[in-house]
């Protein structure tokens, strides 16, 4: 009984992890979605480039710095944002609180599917 106990566990954590890897990528493609509508550029098409990949990931990593630089003004020592004092005047990528708050979605998803 024991062993079948441990079975149902299993899979409860297993079917756990896929289901926070969905939020994750359903996160960062909207994320992308968000930031090519906004720049204009064409959907994403199934046989990319190694540039346009090199390109996506680049931009990743331009908009995962521009947030790291705006959390850090927000975050309260308490580890709690304000979006109160959310200034967005200086941010490359990062246009309005919306688009924070989807760069924000990703990355929590992205550190807890990482650990």
């Amino acid at each position: 009984m024991s062993n079948d106990v441990n079975i149902t566990v299993l899979r409860a954590v297993v079917m756990g992890a896929y289901d926070l890897q969905k939020l994750r990528i359903q996160a960062g493609l909207r994320l992308c979605a968000n930031f090519r509508a906004r720049l204009g550029a064409i959907p994403a098409d199934e046989d990319e480039s190694e540039e346009a990949e090199a390109e996506r990931e680049s931009a990743i990593k331009l908009i995962k710095a521009d947030y790291a630089r705006l959390t850090d003004a927000i975050v309260s020592p308490k580890g709690r944002s304000n979006m109160a004092k959310l200034d967005l005047s200086g941010a490359a990528l990062i246009s309005s609180a919306a688009e924070y708050s989807l760069v924000d979605s990703y990355v929590a998803r992205f550190t807890a599917h990482s650990k």
